[in-house]
């Protein structure tokens, strides 16, 4: 069957594929011998030839060589497999990029891999040997070459920023000082054929009316008419600060005042919500128990636990697609929380225990048509 495929991808020419599949039949192959060499007569059950024919599998690699001299490759460095390759171009050599940076980032750090190792548990890299196989990519890279070698690196990413050139390509031009890098702009490169070549003629064409449209494109819009601003802006006076506003920016004006422009709020939970959300905990516990008549010497740890446990329920359940319900980190969040509020509740109650201090009121508004009416004071001999 591997065979008839085989011979049907020669017929069309597909050599690769021709190549590819005759390699995994040889692999398939030395797999079925290596397991009767090493079980013999032993007779297994199918899940255990299974899991032994994926580990056996998992140990090969296909390494196709190009099946024509005028081909070209695209792969990455580390899976670069044809030892007859006459011109290397190795793109992107940029720092951080190639050599790639190498940082600890494993839940397990190296050190902790270290003791475990003298415990008897090993692990598959680390730092170390990370930092030796780019090394080793290095060296593939730059020997596999039997021709000429173009190492090329971009001065900036798609965004317009600054990206650093690789120390490689430092150590190579003090190798070789008499190596001279190219700017590709000033290169005697036909660019207009390449564009020409890798840009398709509708995409040409939509390229071209842009180019042509924004040949004649007046970036002048007429006056809004009196009806237009009074819709935008309102009517009546407007304060200083707005005219200070549209006076420095009348652009900034317009998003500020007339479309009422905000930025998009992101999902998260910063540090002021956190603040936002233990202010609510610590007013409706207060408040809870002036409603229950109960004072704060009367109260304990246990009992404070479970308020704030109900309560925070509550508020989280209140708020639909409140982000502290959203997912387990979040629930775990808030409920870390609760365990500082706990804490910090008990020692208020503590507080007030050894004292005569009593709480009589919370989030109390003094001014006029308030709970408290607002203080007169006497300055320079009046009332006011």
């Amino acid at each position: 069957m591997i065979n008839d495929l085989i011979e049907e991808f020669k017929g069309q020419e597909n050599h690769y594929k021709a190549k590819e599949y005759s390699q995994v039949w040889n692999i398939f192959v030395d797999v079925l011998d290596e397991m009767v060499e090493f079980l013999g007569d032993e007779k297994i059950g199918l899940e255990r030839y299974i899991r032994l024919m994926e580990a056996e599998l998992s140990g090969f690699e296909l390494g196709i060589i190009p099946p024509s001299s005028d081909q070209v490759f695209v792969t990455s460095v580390d899976r670069m497999k044809n030892p007859d390759t006459k011109v290397l171009i190795l793109m992107g050599v940029n720092e951080g990029v190639f050599p790639k940076t190498i940082g600890d980032q494993t839940l397990i750090s190296d050190r902790e891999k270290e003791k475990l190792g003298q415990m008897g548990i090993s692990f598959d890299s680390d730092v170390k040997s990370k930092t030796y196989e780019e090394v080793f990519l290095i060296y593939r890279a730059m020997g596999i070459a039997r021709k000429r070698l173009i190492i090329t690196h971009p001065v900036s990413n798609f965004k317009g920023d600054t990206m650093k050139i690789s120390s490689l390509i430092k150590k190579i031009m003090k190798i070789f000082p008499g190596l001279k890098m190219e700017n590709f702009l000033d290169s005697d490169l036909d660019t207009i054929h390449i564009y020409d070549q890798l840009v398709s003629l509708e995409e040409k064409k939509k390229v071209d009316n842009m180019i042509e449209s924004s040949l004649n494109y007046d970036n002048r819009v007429s006056n809004l008419d009196v009806d237009q601003s009074r819709i935008l802006y309102g009517k009546g006076v407007f304060s200083v600060s707005k005219l200070e506003k549209y006076a420095a920016c009348p652009f900034s004006y317009f998003m500020n005042y007339g479309l009422a422009a905000k930025e998009r709020s992101i999902n998260e939970f910063s540090p002021m919500d956190s603040g936002i959300y233990s202010h609510k905990i610590l007013d409706e516990f207060s408040k809870s128990l002036a409603k229950k008549d109960l004072s704060w010497k009367d109260i304990d740890k246990g009992y404070i636990g479970m308020s704030v446990d109900q309560i925070s329920q509550d508020l989280v359940k209140s708020r639909a697609g409140y982000i502290l319900d959203s997912s387990e980190k979040y629930r775990y969040l808030y409920s870390r929380l609760n365990r500082s509020l706990v804490d910090s509740i008990d020692n208020m109650s503590k507080q007030v225990k050894k004292g005569d201090f009593q709480p009589s009121g919370f989030e109390l508004s003094f001014g006029f048509n308030s709970a408290y009416p607002p203080q007169n004071l006497d300055l320079m001999g009046q009332e006011g």
